[in-house]
């Protein structure tokens, strides 16, 4: 019995040890390099490395267009017709008046006009 007592005194866990051991698993975990903090790091170098990407296929589109603005006359002209309205001399434009809002829903439903 007496070899009994002594094995458990032996195995016993000092009560002293649990405080550093707290502040060790503290640390460990919520620190300045902790577990939290490095996986928060972990997710924010993926959103970076996704914004990376964004920016590398803006810039690479905006190349193209720089590109396409100093040498291919067609996609100048073409940009000059859709935002500038521009057109060539032998062109004819037919501008027509734009219907109302309230009247534009009772033409279409309605049909056309009868002529008098």
């Amino acid at each position: 019995m007496a070899g009994e007592q002594v094995r458990k005194e032996r195995w016993r866990f000092p009560a002293w040890w649990l405080v550093p051991l707290l502040l060790f698993l503290g640390f460990a975990f919520f620190g300045e390099n902790g577990v939290v903090h490095m996986f928060k790091r972990y997710r924010q170098k993926q959103q970076l490395q996704v914004e990376v990407a964004r920016l590398q296929r803006e810039n690479d589109r905006l190349r193209r267009e720089i590109d396409a603005l100093k040498n291919d006359w067609r996609y100048i002209e073409a940009i000059a017709r859709q935002k500038l309205g521009m057109v060539r001399k032998d062109e004819i434009i037919y501008q027509f008046p734009q219907a109302e809002k309230g009247s534009r829903g009772k033409t279409s439903a309605s049909g056309p006009a009868p002529l008098p």
